[in-house]
């Protein structure tokens, strides 16, 4: 495994879709790219197959919960390639609603500023320790319960860091 930093251009756009369960229907390039997957090996797997370990259990939690109650979310993530590298996204999910129940959820994923990796790497790392001995209910309430503490929510926390301002 080779565990080195992927860098996205300026201006790539990572899109991929999948079924109301997780499983991707639909990727592009620039997603097969920094994944260091064959577009044969992603489409029909889970997304979690991107899944880094050093990303907190409950922000996925969050993000599941909100696509389940059918409102999109945006997210900075770690995602972990084929070859083991690994490369941090803002994502956009978004979910895709026909007759009242979810049919897919597309997502949009953008780099990061180095600004904003640091300041999230701080916030997930504490949100990991925590999670070693507690589940990802009381992680999420965690997370949630600190932002609070600091006159936030999860998506003002968000917006704060994507203007490259402290929380």
């Amino acid at each position: 495994m080779q565990n080195n930093e992927l860098e996205m251009g300026e201006y790539d756009l990572i899109v991929s879709m999948t079924d109301s369960k997780g499983y991707i229907t639909y990727c592009n390039d620039t997603f097969v790219k920094m994944a260091e997957y064959e577009y044969s090996e992603i489409v029909g797997q889970p997304h979690n197959m991107i899944r880094h370990p050093d990303m907190p259990k409950a922000v996925f939690k969050l993000l599941w919960d909100r696509v389940q109650s059918k409102k999109p979310l945006f997210a900075f993530v770690k995602n972990r390639s084929k070859l083991g590298n690994y490369y941090w996204v803002k994502a956009f999910v978004y979910p895709v609603v026909e007759n009242g129940q979810l049919k897919n959820i597309v997502s949009y994923r953008k780099r990061i500023t180095p600004f904003v990796k640091q300041e999230i790497i701080k916030i997930y790392d504490d949100l990991l320790r925590y999670e070693t001995s507690h589940s990802v209910d009381e992680s999420l309430k965690y997370l949630i319960g600190n932002l609070e503490s600091k006159g936030l929510t999860y998506d003002q926390m968000i917006d704060k860091l994507s203007l490259e301002q402290s929380i």
